[in-house]
């Protein structure tokens, strides 16, 4: 009994022993298992997009459990080991029969290396030494230790080797077969496993004829074992031997490269992207390059998102991620460009939720200058009076200009910062007036998630690039009714951005859409939008060289339409519906306000209740007149008999002066009664500065308008040489350039009186 308690004593002292020197080991030498994978894209149905070598150029692409077919699993484990899911790392009875065989052979017969065992030399290789043998099996059971069979058995199949710089199974897989392990026939499984007993001499393409024994081979043990089902395996064995090195997917370059940049240490992504989409755009904008490249353009950017999750679907950033004579691997979908007029829809947005216009308001568009700053439209010609819709569907600069130094220019450099635009956050400080014309930077990336906003009723979100990836919570920038407006401004088909050609064409898809054509004719944007889909598309030279015929219209509205109509051909009537905070009423069309008794001519506008300006039309004003229509009259000095009262337009100042200038045509008020004492009691307009004389300026310098007038008076127009060029208060002085040479100064009052002063300028430089 003694002597049995002291053997159980020793096997017990012994196995705590070996144990504690076990773990003590494994602590002082511990498992490094390399996690050098590859990077995977997949599209959003699971296909794979793009594949990057490893930090060693190896094709070594994970493979989850959950993605490894059973017969992989059931063909590598029957092949290879058996009773792996029954040993712990070393199998004895392997290793007393390849004892055995070696001793009788004189030679190494077989190994008795089990999975864990091959895992181990893998991640470790040794030269094949009964030493090297003895740590293999000793990291095996660290690996049974610190990881389960699936673990284990998952690590193996990524570290497998298949020829060259491919290892692991989804790698050759993709490689071999152009497939993801899902996808792989019986046939194709036995081919997988068979490569790994000799990866060089049985690799795909270099010895077929042996690998096509090893796998008929391979079937026929698996037959023999009733591994898989007869019919199966005749299947298998009727199947083609159809391997062959591949290409790694390489579609969508520019994504690829980004998703990469963001994610350093990911090794497999799950992207928003739609392979299909993206193949037939990539097709696409080759096709079109030849058109733009024999007007001078070089290279094409186009961002398709999803409206619904914001989710980015296509992303080509250049013609070609491989020509280097056009800079392809630039990315044109991030590069911070000047946009051009695309910025105006958000001001205009921002107008209409600050009540200051809506659609049919009219706004002035005149010649005007901000301390020197003289905005002009594309065409060089000015439109006088014009309702706010059209000036954002003609893109006129003047009254964009206009609203935006009304409205603030933070209030925009704020909408924007929240809508991401970083160029712009940066320099918000420093950015001037010309931020409406595109005299600022920021890329399609940004424009394009801009608009997806006006798409999704004024909120905007950070778009997405993964699947699993929600749409994060973004800022309401401007509201549903704003968006709902803007959008029906931009559906407009009379406009100036339309294609020649297309005025009468059936295959304009029904998008709401903007252009844009930078200073300089460097850049041509146009971005679209419809209840699902949201495409911006860049055209121009990533070295900013200028094409004299490039603009928005012409060059990037006909890629636009075509790409609409094959990502969303199958979107039919639906359209965007009238907002909650939105309302309708009827506006007089010579002002754009609620009408009065004399407005004859009504259209119906939208507004918002309780934000948009409710003031009657004055767009005719009643003033007495003599019979004849000759002299008009104020209440003080209208006589007895002999007049009448007459409505006439009531133009603002600035407008007046212009047809003046222009010498358009108007119907003016009279001249008031040369005899009222109310009027013409001593009231004057004088202009205090500058006095008639020459003048020597420096190069910098400005000239000093300032005049006294009568109490009554609130703002003073200035004019040289019959062009406006600024309004300020009574009080106030305006700074100009005057031109070089002789010029006519005028100053007009907003009750009709007029001074002037002859100069002459002589610039010191």
């Amino acid at each position: 009994m003694k002597k049995k308690r002291y053997v159980l004593k020793v096997i017990i002292t012994t196995f705590l022993a070996l144990l504690v020197l076990f773990f003590t080991i494994d602590f002082v030498f511990p498992l490094r298992i390399s996690q050098d994978y590859s990077l995977l894209i997949t599209d959003c149905r699971g296909d794979p997009v793009h594949a990057f070598l490893n930090g060693q150029d190896k094709w070594k692409i994970e493979c989850r459990y959950e993605e490894l077919p059973a017969d992989v699993m059931k063909a590598i484990v029957h092949k290879e080991d058996k009773y792996f899911f029954w040993h712990f790392g070393v199998n004895p009875a392997a290793l007393a029969r390849a004892v055995f065989q070696n001793s009788v052979s004189g030679e190494i017969k077989s190994g008795a290396s089990t999975i864990t065992m091959q895992l181990a030399r893998m991640m470790e290789p040794r030269p094949r030494t009964f030493k090297s043998k003895l740590i293999e099996a000793f990291r095996a059971l660290q690996l049974e230790v610190h990881y389960s069979n699936k673990e284990i058995l998952t690590m193996y199949l990524n570290h497998v080797p298949y020829g060259g710089n491919i290892e692991g199974v989804k790698a050759a897989s993709l490689l071999y077969f152009g497939q993801m392990p899902v996808s792989l026939s019986l046939s194709q499984v036995s081919v997988l496993a068979s490569i790994p007993n000799d990866p060089n001499g049985l690799r795909p393409g270099v010895n077929d004829d042996a690998l096509l024994k090893k796998r008929d081979a391979l079937l026929k043990r698996f037959q023999k074992d009733k591994v898989f089902s007869e019919k199966a395996i005749a299947d298998a064995l009727n199947e083609p031997l159809q391997a062959q090195r591949r290409a790694a997917p390489t579609f969508a370059n520019h994504y690829a490269w980004f998703l990469k940049r963001r994610h350093p240490q990911a090794s497999l992504l799950s992207a928003s992207i739609d392979l299909n989409k993206q193949e037939w755009l990539e097709k696409k904008i080759a096709q079109y390059a030849p058109i733009i490249r024999r007007k001078g353009a070089e290279n094409i950017a186009v961002l398709v998102i999803r409206n619904q999750d914001r989710s980015v679907v296509a992303w080509q950033g250049s013609v070609d991620f491989n020509e280097e004579k056009y800079n392809g691997q630039v990315n044109g979908v991030c590069a911070v460009r000047s946009p051009g007029s695309t910025l105006k829809p958000l001001i205009y947005a921002l107008a209409y939720d600050k009540g200051l216009i809506t659609p049919k308001r009219k706004l002035l568009d005149l010649p005007v200058s901000y301390q020197g700053y003289a905005p002009q439209n594309y065409d060089g010609k000015f439109k006088g009076s014009v309702s706010a819709e059209e000036a954002l569907s003609l893109s006129l600069n003047i009254p964009t200009v206009s609203l935006l130094n009304e409205m603030g220019i933070n209030v925009m450099t704020g909408a924007l910062t929240n809508c991401g635009f970083r160029s712009i956050e940066k320099r918000r400080n420093d950015l001037g007036l010309s931020l409406a014309l595109g005299g600022c930077g920021c890329s399609l990336y940004e424009l394009t998630g801009l608009y997806a906003a006006f798409a999704d009723g004024g909120a905007y979100k950070p778009l997405t690039l993964l699947q699993q990836q929600s749409a994060a919570a973004g800022d309401t920038i401007v509201s549903p009714a704003a968006a709902y407006m803007i959008t029906e401004s931009l559906t407009r088909l009379r406009r100036p951005d339309l294609p020649n050609g297309w005025e009468l064409s059936s295959d304009i898809p029904r998008i709401a859409w903007k252009t844009g054509t930078s200073y300089g004719r460097r850049d041509a944007w146009a971005i679209g939008y419809n209840p699902d889909y949201t495409i911006g598309v860049w055209i121009g030279n990533f070295s900013g060289k200028t094409v004299s015929a490039l603009n928005g219209a012409e060059f990037a509205v006909p890629l636009l339409f075509d790409i609409f109509a094959s990502v969303d051909a199958k979107t039919v009537g639906k359209w965007f519906v009238p907002p909650a905070d939105m309302d309708y009423r009827l506006v007089c069309t010579e002002s754009g306000l609620p009408p009065a008794d004399f407005c004859t001519s009504i259209v119906v506008d939208c507004f918002k209740p309780g934000v948009s300006f409710s003031g009657t039309c004055e767009h005719l004003v009643n003033v007495f007149v003599n019979n004849d229509s000759t002299i008009s009259y104020c209440r003080d000095c209208h006589p007895e008999t002999g007049y009448k009262l007459k409505y006439y337009y009531n133009y603002p100042p600035e407008l007046t002066a212009f047809y003046e200038s222009e010498q358009i045509p108007y119907e003016k008020i009279p001249l008031h009664n040369p005899e009222c004492t109310k009027v013409f009691s001593g009231k004057t307009l004088v202009i205090s500065s500058p006095e008639p004389s020459e003048y020597f300026l420096e190069k910098d310098q400005q000239l000093m308008l300032s005049c006294m007038a009568e109490s009554d008076v609130k703002n003073v127009y200035w004019f040289i040489n019959n062009r406006y060029c600024g309004t300020c208060g009574r009080k106030e002085a305006l700074f100009v350039h005057p031109p070089a040479g002789k010029s006519t100064i005028t100053v007009a009052d907003d009750k009709g009186r007029k001074a002037e002063v002859e100069v002459t300028i002589n610039y010191m430089w």
